[in-house]
Formats: C-alpha cells, sequence, structure tokens
C-alpha cells in the first residue's frame, strides 16, 4: 500500500491514520504528503510493521508530529518535515528497530523526538529545534540498546538530547549548542557517550548522575557550558565533576572554561 502526494487540511482528527486492523499493516509507504492542523497527530500508525514514513510536512498537529504506536517494528521514519506540533515531533512509542533518520523537527511543544520504552531503535542525523518546553531528544521509558548519533540539537527549552532511564543505549557524535539545560543528560547503564560536542548550553555541557554505572564517556569536547561536564550535580563551574557514580570510564574529553574536579 501506498499513500502519498496527499493534502490533508483543518481536520478534526489525525491527519493520516493506520488502523491496526487494516489490510496494510506491513509494508505501506507513506511519503510526499503534507498534513496542516490536524486535531490529533499529523501521521499515526498504531501497529504491524516495515513501514517506510518518507519525506513528509506535518504543520501544527494538535498532538504529534509523527506517531508510531505500540508494538510497530522494523521502520523508516526518514526526511520528514514537522513544524510547531503541540506535544512531541516525533514520538516512539513501544516500538522495536526503528530508523528515525535525516528528520526536521522545529518548534515543537514538548520534545523534538521522543522514544519511550521503544528497544533497538536508531535516531540518525536529525535536527531538532526551539523546543518550548522540553528536549531536542528524549529517550525514557526503560528504552534498550539504541543509538542515538550524528544528531543537531539547538536552543531547545530544556536538554538538548535527554537520556532518563534506559541500558546500553549509545548517544554518540552529537552536536547540542545553546540549549536551556544541559547539553546531553545521561541517565543510563552499561551504555556510551562519546564523541559529542556540547556548547553554549545554560547548564552542564556533559551530565551523568549518581547511579549511572559502567558507562563509557569518551571523546567528548564541551565549551562555554555551565559547568562543561558534570557527573552526579557536582559543584558549578568545573570541567569535569565527578561524584557518586559507579564504574564509568571517563577517558580523552575535552573541557574548556572551567576546572577539573575528580572525586
Amino acid at each position: 500500500m501506498v499513500i502519498s502526494n496527499n493534502v490533508c487540511e483543518t481536520l478534526t482528527a489525525a491527519g493520516i491514520f493506520l488502523d491496526p486492523g487494516a489490510v496494510f499493516t506491513y509494508d505501506c509507504v507513506v511519503s510526499g504528503n503534507t498534513v496542516r492542523d490536524a486535531a490529533t497527530d499529523g501521521i499515526y500508525i498504531d501497529s504491524g510493521g516495515m513501514y517506510t514514513v518518507t519525506g513528509n510536512h506535518v504543520y501544527s498537529a494538535g498532538d504529534n508530529g509523527i506517531e508510531i504506536g505500540a508494538t510497530v517494528e522494523d521502520s523508516t521514519i526518514s526526511s520528514n518535515v514537522v513544524v510547531t506540533p503541540t506535544t512531541d515531533g516525533i514520538r516512539i512509542n513501544g516500538s522495536t528497530r526503528c530508523q528515525v533518520v535525516g528528520n526536521t523537527v522545529h518548534n515543537p511543544t514538548v520534545n523534538g523526538i521522543r522514544l519511550a520504552n521503544s528497544d533497538y531503535c536508531v535516531v540518525v542525523g536529525n535536527s531538532c529545534s526551539e523546543s518550548v518546553t522540553a528536549d531536542g531528544i528524549k529517550l525514557d521509558t526503560g528504552s534498550i540498546r539504541n543509538t542515538i548519533s550524528g544528531n543537531n540539537c539547538y536552543n531547545n527549552n530544556s536538554d538538548g538530547i535527554e537520556v532518563t532511564d534506559g541500558t546500553a543505549n549509545i548517544v554518540s557524535n552529537n552536536t547540542c549548542t545553546a540549549n536551556g539545560a544541559r547539553g546531553i543528560y545521561f541517565n543510563n547503564d552499561e551504555g556510551a557517550c562519546n564523541g559529542n560536542i556540547c556548547s553554549s548550553n545554560v547548564g552542564n555541557g556533559i551530565s551523568i548522575p549518581a547511579g549511572a554505572i559502567d558507562n563509557s564517556v569518551t571523546g567528548n569536547t564541551a565549551f562555554g557550558n555551565v559547568p562543561v561536564v558534570q557527573i552526579n550535580n557536582l559543584g558549578t563551574d568545573n570541567g569535569l565533576g565527578i561524584s557518586g557514580t559507579g564504574n564509568n570510564c571517563i577517558t580523552y574529553n575535552t573541557a574548556t572554561a572551567g576546572g577539573s574536579i575528580i572525586g
């Protein structure tokens, strides 16, 4: 099934809604559509798998711009533009092995991209900017073995990237600039936060809270943040502040505009 090059405007529900009871719940392509002023989600996929959602433009959705629901698997969300949704720009909710690649999300009310209770997903090469109340990219609710890499998160109200609850997730080679709180908040076990650039954020460049264990934090660059890299909220104005975390490997990072405290 292909749903392509449609214009959906001023709607009382979702712009495009794929029903789990329909015959096209696998191998469906949703491409090149424009959705404006939907009352709920711009594009909503409830279950199934192997979807391709690409090249769509979603403006002013009443809920999420694009939502991939529980039990959806092996799907690709790529090269979409989402502007001013009322909730998240792109939400992956309870899904497995989804790829979120090369999307642009601007001015969401909540998060640019959010993964909740989702495993083995890849979030790569997206631009998330000017969230009104929350983060550029957020990963939470026990998500496992996801990769967040090569994204640009800037001018968001809270964190550039926030991992609040997860295991074996990787946050690498992202750029987080001028966000209203931290560049990256990494509350994760057995994962990696490597090769990121965090600059000019109002809060910490990179923050790893107490209880996060067995992580690799390597090759990051942080400058112009307050403080630069902080582990377990230790003090202010530190290049590296470490306290109360367990068995993390912190090597080859570059932190400027601050001292260095390890303890």
